[in-house]
């Protein structure tokens, strides 16, 4: 029993013995990112990344009125606050396929579960209809992509990558309402559910900024 723990031990040293972590940026006019990974005998780098995108919307707006019930003009004050984003974290690998010099080739897999994060609120009441709506979204995707590396020196290198990335986006809505039965005359309860799936399949390229200690 011990000569097979030993065993295994020395493998798992031996595995990570000439690993080397790695954080890279992918700078861009869309959504830039950062990852962070742990090379393994020069081939393999898993990886973590993050990217996001967030905004906000204020709106603030006062004036004069007629009010029917009053029957006379009165001053009214609306406001609005709308913020939303959408976090991506990833997880992946790259692996090194093919090196010439101080050019590496590899390929890249990676899984990314969106959060998407939605809230308005009008005279400081939140809206909890669009809360609901958007808590009952799923969002998942992933990319696969194909770049080339140049290494200025072992540590630092500059890369360009193309690749596939594939987003899909489901929607579920369960609600009440009421249905007119015409052989009784009356209206009845029923539950009902609507469902929306949506996918899309864009290409990609980027240029990463790589540093591998």
């Amino acid at each position: 029993m011990k000569k097979g723990l030993i065993a295994f031990a020395l493998v798992f040293v031996s595995h990570f013995t000439y690993g080397q972590f790695s954080f890279g940026v992918s700078p861009g006019l869309s959504l830039n990112g950062a990852y962070f990974g742990y090379q393994i005998k020069e081939n393999f780098v898993p990886f973590v990344s993050f990217q996001f995108l967030r905004g906000n919307i204020a709106l603030e707006s006062t004036g004069r009125e007629f009010d029917w019930d009053l029957m006379q003009m009165v001053d009214y004050s609306y406001t609005a606050n709308s913020s939303a984003g959408i976090y991506l974290p990833s997880v992946g690998l790259k692996y090194f396929f093919k090196n010439h010099n101080k050019l590496k080739a590899y390929g890249s897999l990676a899984i990314t579960k969106p959060i998407l994060s939605v809230s308005q609120e009008i005279d400081g009441d939140e809206d909890e209809a669009l809360k609901e709506y958007v808590d009952g979204i799923s969002l998942w995707g992933g990319e696969i992509g194909f770049g080339i590396e140049y290494f200025f020196d072992e540590n630092f290198s500059l890369g360009g990558e193309f690749g596939i990335r594939y987003l899909n986006l489901s929607i579920e809505e369960t609600y009440k309402s009421t249905v007119y039965n015409p052989n009784t005359g009356l209206d009845e309860s029923a539950n009902f559910e609507d469902s929306f799936s949506y996918s899309l399949n864009p290409s990609y390229t980027k240029i990463s900024l790589n540093y591998y200690f």
